[in-house]
């Protein structure tokens, strides 16, 4: 498992990387090398840990997720089965899955009543804004505290955001998919499990 590699930022992703050129080329030869491709090795790095969530849980049952407190409900009152999921891992000081914020409670108002639970998986960093940022947000989909990064280390999240999504069975069907893809994803599992009536 990938301990605490959720919470990296560029920053720390950019010491790890110098670290590894310092052992392989030597240390003068490393700050040229790092200086250089730093944004093809960070894009790299997000590939390999895309590639290692792929190998170790596509197609395959989706871990629990390890969830300190539920907004707005209990955890008593989620019900999953036979429930096409969309698991987004965000957090408030995070601007790109802020952005993504409006995109995934459209799909929650368009298809929660069809099958689907949206449920957001927030880092424990910053947790004490969550409740009042989905009120200011008019969130109503299911929002997740990870406990202390548990969730995020058994899904291998290296980033945020991340989405999953998990079909009725309970299987992940998609990694970190593309964001045009990710509705005709969801209504395809709805419309297998309902014979294309959605």
């Amino acid at each position: 498992m990938y301990k605490g590699q959720v919470s990296c930022d560029s920053n720390d992703v950019e010491i790890i990387l110098k670290q590894k050129d310092a052992a392989i080329y030597g240390p003068n030869e490393a700050a040229k090398q790092s200086k250089s491709s730093f944004p093809d090795k960070l894009a790299i790095a997000s590939l390999q840990s895309k590639k290692i969530a792929e190998d170790f849980l596509l197609n395959k049952p989706a871990p629990p997720l390890v969830i300190e407190k539920w907004y707005p409900i209990s955890f008593w009152n989620l019900e999953l089965k036979n429930k096409v999921v969309l698991v987004d891992f965000w957090g408030v000081w995070c601007g790109p899955c802020i952005r993504e914020i409006p995109f995934l409670q459209d799909l929650h108002n368009r298809y929660s009543s069809k099958g689907l639970v949206v449920i957001g998986v927030h880092t424990p960093n910053k947790k004490e804004l969550v409740q009042e940022f989905m009120t200011k947000n008019s969130m109503s989909y299911l929002v997740g505290i990870d406990y202390e990064n548990k969730t995020a280390e058994l899904y291998y999240v290296s980033g945020y955001p991340t989405i999953y999504i998990v079909d009725q069975q309970g299987l992940i069907r998609a990694i970190d998919p593309p964001k045009k893809d990710i509705e005709k994803l969801i209504t395809s599992l709805i419309d297998d499990a309902t014979g294309g009536s959605h």
